[in-house]
């Protein structure tokens, strides 16, 4: 048997999916993760948890390889057990899905789940997904091994966890299995209820686009419609003066737009201008998806109030941008995006490199500003831009991106799955939700879509500054699970 091993990084993950968001979206969640992460290391869980495990199981690359069988080239991915509240005898098994980012042990050491593990006498594992964090191989992100990092082999590798905890832990049928995942990871935890229906009992899929999409236009529109929502401190002054602005910079020379916005590098390409156009509004999409709530107030109407303050909407962009971004020039070259997807050493942290190729090969998602939709930005964020990175960086042709899609939706059942024992939580200003499910599809696929939540903003613990819609939220996902586990 051949085995590597790849390299060790630690940071906290954070739930996210992301696609054609541009370089300032990546950069926002790697400081968002180093956040949590320090956030975490000055709270009292490692005192609480002492005796959270991290473990290694060797995995096959093909699960579904059989001619190489006898001899298959192996990872080792990374586990985390948390036994802290189980039951042994009759306790289920929660089993935490990692995603498009190294996972930490937090993740089981914290949040909805861990708290529900708590009243229910659960077993927590954490499994993180191939190719992110420690779980690759020190070649891992050449093309010739990513060829293996697909949905279909992530869930061969949880059905191969299941047999391997169920021998190692002594567990029986008495022990249920639910599977909990938020974004990406959600739908994979809906899926694995789906493909493995003989070895989970339920699942939760959290803010999960479980339909995939190429031309992801109706993300955009709900970023729209969440910056105008009062609930969240948006308005359509916001909304106006954030299109406004937009519309003032496709009229700035492209030297004026370097020296107000402080570019690395001058917009020399129609590529870098969509690259800065993008980087540009991934600070909106961000907040959004995220809408963190710091000293009692929602981002978005931190964001809005800076959108209002002067009558000049792109003076109050450019000051916004100089105060969210924190660097000293703004990069918005297209070549160096393409060098940052081509880097094959293995960083750990938020995985660009993997989850692009993950959106080129089964899942699009790619959010545009076409014509006659209601987005705030400008059309330059168009298919094309995307298309174009998925073919330079990993060679993958526009038909065959359709055809892929198509068949992850055949495969999947896209946003109608016929499955039994799911859980989709959505929240209403996240824009991801335009590709999960939100309405109940029978009695026991049930969907929660919570009034003023954010992406997996039902997967955290309970705060003070919680809405009763949230808490809400929180008690149905408990109490759909109790009657499940009776």
């Amino acid at each position: 048997m051949k085995v590597l091993v790849g390299t060790v990084l630690l940071l906290s993950t954070i739930c996210c999916v992301q696609a054609g968001l541009g370089r300032t979206f990546w950069k926002t969640r790697e400081r968002l993760l180093k956040h949590h992460h320090q956030h975490h290391r000055h709270g009292d869980l490692l005192a609480k948890f002492g005796n959270v495990t991290t473990n290694f199981l060797l995995q096959p690359l093909d699960h579904f390889d059989l001619e190489n069988a006898k001899d298959p080239l192996l990872y080792a991915q990374r586990y985390y057990v948390n036994a802290k509240f189980w039951k042994k005898e009759s306790g289920p098994v929660f089993l935490y899905i990692g995603g498009e980012a190294e996972l930490s042990e937090y993740s089981i050491m914290e949040g909805h789940t861990v708290d529900m593990a708590e009243k229910f006498g659960a077993l927590l594992f954490g499994v993180e997904h191939r190719f992110y964090g420690q779980s690759v191989n020190k070649d891992g992100l050449k093309m010739d091994q990513m060829q293996y990092l697909n949905s279909q082999q992530a869930l061969a590798d949880l059905a191969a966890f299941h047999g391997h905890a169920m021998k190692k832990y002594e567990l029986t049928s008495k022990n249920k299995w639910i599977c909990f995942g938020g974004s990406y990871p959600g739908a994979l935890s809906a899926w694995f209820r789906l493909k493995y229906p003989h070895l989970v009992h339920a699942a939760v899929a959290s803010s999960a686009p479980v339909k995939a999409q190429l031309n992801f236009e109706g993300y955009n529109d709900v970023v729209a419609a969440s910056f105008g929502n009062p609930m969240v401190g948006g308005s359509k002054q916001c909304t106006d003066s954030i299109r406004s602005a937009f519309q003032w910079v496709n009229t700035k020379p492209l030297k004026t737009l370097r020296k107000d916005f402080n570019t690395c590098t001058e917009i020399g390409t129609d590529n870098d201008l969509k690259t800065f156009i993008m980087n540009l509004a991934g600070v909106f999409q961000g907040t959004a998806q995220y809408n963190q709530i710091t000293d009692g107030k929602n981002e978005i109407e931190v964001i809005c109030m800076n959108m209002t303050k002067t009558k000049d909407p792109y003076l109050n962009l450019v000051n916004l941008y100089k105060e969210e971004t924190h660097r000293e020039c703004f990069d918005i070259s297209y070549d160096e995006y393409i060098k940052d997807l081509q880097n094959t050493t293995i960083l750990g942290g938020i995985g660009m490199r993997q989850w692009t190729y993950q959106t080129c090969q089964q899942f699009g998602y790619y959010q545009t500003c076409d014509k006659n939709t209601s987005c705030l930005f400008l059309p330059q964020m168009d298919l094309d831009y995307d298309l174009g990175l998925c073919e330079v960086v990993y060679g993958f042709k526009k038909m065959d991106m359709y055809k892929h899609i198509d068949f992850t939706n055949l495969y999947y059942g896209a946003d109608m799955p016929d499955g039994v024992r799911i859980i989709f939580v959505n929240g209403d200003i996240d824009p991801w939700h335009a590709l999960g499910v939100t309405k109940s599809l029978s009695s026991d696929e049930v969907a929660v879509f919570i009034k003023g939540a954010s992406h997996c903003q039902d997967m955290g613990s309970s705060e003070k500054s919680d809405s009763q819609y949230l808490i809400d939220g929180r008690q149905m996902i408990k109490d759909q699970l109790n009657t499940w586990l009776m």
